[in-house]
């Protein structure tokens, strides 16, 4: 069958009430609530002082928070000072 004769048939089926209907589409699924800003840095900030807690607040070694989150200790370093979470002990 060509192009043009589905298309036919697709519109005679329209016309008659059958197949390709708007009774025949699916509503979209909601979207996933958005993240925002604020909220990932609240999580950030949340999750690096329960890894300094775990770690007695120490950010070096392979004991210290750095290691436990997965990072370079400079890395969590920069980020303690940005988020404003205090002096870091550094015990090597």
């Amino acid at each position: 069958m060509d192009r043009r004769a589905q298309l036919h048939d697709q519109e005679r089926s329209l016309r008659r009430g059958r197949g390709l209907g708007i009774d025949t589409l699916k509503t979209p699924e909601p979207s996933p609530p958005v993240t925002t800003l604020e909220e990932v840095r609240a999580l950030e900030r949340e999750v690096i002082a329960r890894a300094l807690d775990a770690s007695g607040g120490k950010i070096y070694g392979t004991d210290g928070a750095a290691a436990k989150l997965g990072i370079k200790a400079t890395t969590l370093a920069s980020r303690l000072k940005k988020l404003g979470l205090g002096k870091a002990r550094s015990s090597e």
